[in-house]
């Protein structure tokens, strides 16, 4: 596990009947595990919808990982990019693998502004 260092963090949410986020450091190579949960949203909700995440991001900005979810009809997720409390602009668009699960598509990227 990594610890949050952070210039800049990653939000990412799942769309659906609750709404769940997760952060991380943008910065980071190794890999990290989020929790996630209705008080991480912007703003926080108050849901039993849960999960967890494992992404990495490599030196040169590339982005692999996956996600699970329970407790939330998903309809769509992504990463954002912001500050923490903050609603930023979506990065990069999770792919559904199966209901409840998403991973990052192949050759997914941050830009060198983020």
């Amino acid at each position: 596990m990594h610890k949050q260092t952070g210039i800049k963090r990653i939000f990412m949410a799942t769309l659906g009947a609750a709404a769940i986020a997760l952060s991380g450091c943008a910065s980071i190579g190794p890999e990290t595990r989020v929790v996630l949960g209705g008080a991480s949203e912007v703003p926080s909700v108050n849901t039993g919808a849960s999960g967890f995440a494992n992404f990495w991001v490599n030196s040169d900005k590339t982005v692999s990982g996956t996600m699970t979810t329970s407790g939330v009809d998903g309809r769509a997720a992504h990463i954002h990019v912001g500050l923490p409390g903050t609603n930023g602009p979506i990065a990069i668009t999770l792919a559904q693998t199966s209901p409840g699960n998403w991973s990052v598509p192949a050759g997914a990227k941050f830009t060198q502004g983020q």
